[in-house]
């Protein structure tokens, strides 16, 4: 190269450096493009108009310039990592893992590289040789944020929850303004059942990115899980400002709008994508919802159908759609194809149900609250006959018998309260205990079941000041019955009971998030099922507090008989307006909230009947005769 060449050339470079600090990439890469074809040598240049052109989002170009540079210098690791990411960037991943695996064996301490490689295996379905990058990335470089958030998204694939939230936590631990394991984090204990702590990630990425749609909606989303529906319309709407016509959030919204019992204003919602032809899933699965109360159900039918018929539809869409089509055909008496829709949403689900693990975990609740051993463990001291938790398996009744005490004008229907599982999921480290729960229920003093007897009775009373009773419906707190005998000695339980096969036919029908891996299998329901009838013995046996079985068929059968009753055993005047809970003005947060607000009625009673030919796995499970 002439002298008047490398003059030129530094001159050129000194401004390109000035422009790429100043994050101006466009005329960086101008100036660099020139270096380049100037001297044609220069590694460096061409390694940093490769990076240019990767962050600029032009990966072919990318691709060129990194050959260049390895061209040159093929044992530059730098050169061979960022022709993988331009390669990754593409599409093209089994090129991309050679390219990182390259500068691993030229750099074998490269963690970036590791990072690299793993991500590329989890999109190519090498989940354990992902996990080995993920964690060598880690070992080579202990604080690498994104490698623990790569690998906390690899451990939720597998629904390894709670590794999973450790993995983002940490990551935010070392970067706290790292917006997607934020979202990660969000979203891994949203499905995990931890809905507060989820909206909070949300909120904690909306102070950083006011205008991030996609977690206005996901904030909708979880607001919707805690009752919360006013907040959640406003986050749904937040959402279509930032993002408008996004019809996720339109959809979303009108769902909402169902369950707080508008329907017209729900359907206006979604009229004009309606009419605008607009294919999305959450707008036709909202639409379904209305479809009887519009006279539109044919052409709700016709709606999903047309959509699953599509080959670019994601999985997630996939499955709210087989449910709700399944619906439909239930409705209509189609009973196989609905089964088929069932079958197929359910399909969906990559997590699987440890039904080892599940039966150890009876085992050890039956161990630690025996008679024997409970003698032992500390009682509150604060005393109230305010909560009423309402328990059992899903979809059993327990939505009508919350109504039906909600209904009355001494009882506040909290609805699904997650309070308790929090206890159980934060008692350890509450405890500073290294043993999980239930084993460090050992460990609790009488000062800090007063504390979280304390905490819940506040909670009540920042929901209604003045109601006599308030219902708590979480279902799976009859996992819990133990730790409530110690936290609230003087509480009414009601325990939901329906036919077994009816219970689970109804469960595999609907939605559930991943934090009920048992549900999407006819044989693992079965011995979920088991197991809880197994438990719900023991505190039958066991249990100093009084319950009272609420059973679906007999109610249905003798209304005003058994709301009478339930009523009496909650303690409580009686009130007509019981009677008449379906009149009950009340946001209902389940899949049930149809059904809450029409009388009672039998049609669902031996339902299964219907699908007997298809639930042979579910009913040898049960050992039903």
């Amino acid at each position: 190269m002439t002298l008047n060449n490398r003059v030129q050339t530094g001159s050129l470079k000194k401004q390109a450096e000035v422009l790429l600090q100043s994050n101006r990439l466009p005329e960086a890469r101008t100036l660099y493009t020139q270096i380049c074809q100037i001297d044609p040598r220069d590694i460096n240049a061409w390694f940093v108009l490769g990076a240019i052109n990767g962050w600029l989002g032009d990966f072919r170009a990318s691709e060129a310039c990194c050959r260049k540079a390895i061209g040159i210098r093929p044992d530059l690791p730098e050169a061979h990592f960022n022709l993988g990411m331009a390669l990754k960037d593409q599409g093209r991943n089994e090129q991309a893992a050679a390219s990182f695996r390259e500068a691993i064996r030229l750099k074998p301490g490269y963690a970036e590289a590791y990072n690299a490689l793993g991500y590329v295996q989890t999109i190519t379905g090498a989940m354990e040789e992902a996990t080995g990058n993920y964690r060598q990335a880690l070992r080579l470089k202990p604080n690498f944020p994104e490698a623990l958030n790569n690998l906390g998204n690899l451990l939720r694939d597998q629904n390894k929850l709670e590794e999973a939230v450790a993995c983002y936590q940490r990551a935010l631990t070392i970067k706290p303004t790292y917006v997607d394991a934020l979202v990660n984090l969000g979203s891994a204990l949203s499905e995990n059942g931890r809905l507060e702590e989820a909206a909070s990630c949300f909120q904690r990425v909306l102070q950083l990115q006011p205008n991030y749609a996609e977690v206005h909606y996901h904030l909708g989303n979880t607001l919707r899980g805690l009752d919360k529906l006013d907040e959640a319309l406003a986050s749904f709407r937040h959402a279509q400002r930032a993002k408008p016509g996004y019809a996720d959030a339109i959809g979303a919204e009108s769902l909402v709008l169902q369950k707080q019992g508008k329907f017209d204003e729900a359907y206006r919602r979604i009229q004009p994508a309606l009419e605008s032809g607009t294919l999305n899933a959450t707008v036709a699965v909202a639409f379904a919802g209305l479809g009887k109360r519009v006279n539109r159900q044919s052409d709700a039918v016709a709606l999903m159908e047309r959509q699953l018929a599509q080959d670019n539809l994601v999985g997630e869409d996939r499955q709210k759609l087989h449910f709700a089509l399944g619906k439909q055909y239930d409705a209509g008496g189609a009973y196989e194809a609905a089964f088929e829709q069932f079958r197929r949403a359910n399909s969906f689900y990559r997590t699987r149900f440890d039904r080892e693990e599940h039966k150890n975990l009876i085992d050890r609740l039956m161990a630690v609250y025996s008679p024997e051993a409970k003698a032992r463990l500390p009682r509150t001291t604060i005393r109230s006959d305010r909560p009423v938790f309402i328990v059992g398996m899903p979809r059993s009744g327990t939505s009508l018998a919350e109504q039906i005490l909600a209904s009355h004008a001494a009882v506040f229907g909290a609805g699904e309260l997650n309070d308790i599982n929090q206890m159980v999921l934060s008692l350890p480290a509450m405890l500073g205990s290294s043993r999980r729960y239930p084993q460090c229920v050992t460990e609790l003093t009488r000062e800090k079941v007063d504390a979280l007897t304390q905490g819940y009775l506040e909670k009540l009373v920042g929901l209604s000041a003045d109601a006599a009773r308030v219902t708590d419906k979480m279902p799976h707190n009859y996992l819990h019955l133990g730790l409530i005998e110690l936290l609230f000695p003087d509480a009414h339980i009601v325990h939901c009971v329906r036919h077994p096969l009816d219970t689970c036919l109804s469960i595999y029908s609907q939605h559930f998030n991943t934090f009920h891996a048992y549900a999407h299998d006819l044989s693992d329901l079965g011995e979920y099922y088991r197991q809880y009838r197994r438990l719900m013995q023991f505190w039958r046996e066991t249990l100093s507090l009084p319950m009272f079985e609420f059973r679906y068929e007999e109610a249905v059968a003798d209304p005003e008989r058994g709301i009478r009753e339930l009523v009496a055993f909650c303690g409580l005047d009686w009130d007509e307006n019981c009677l008449r809970f379906h009149e009950t003005r009340r946001t209902v947060n389940t899949p049930s909230s149809e059904q809450v607000r029409e009388p009672m009625y039998t049609r669902s009673v031996g339902r299964w009947k219907h699908y007997e030919t298809f639930l042979g796995p579910l009913i040898a499970a049960l050992e039903v005769a």
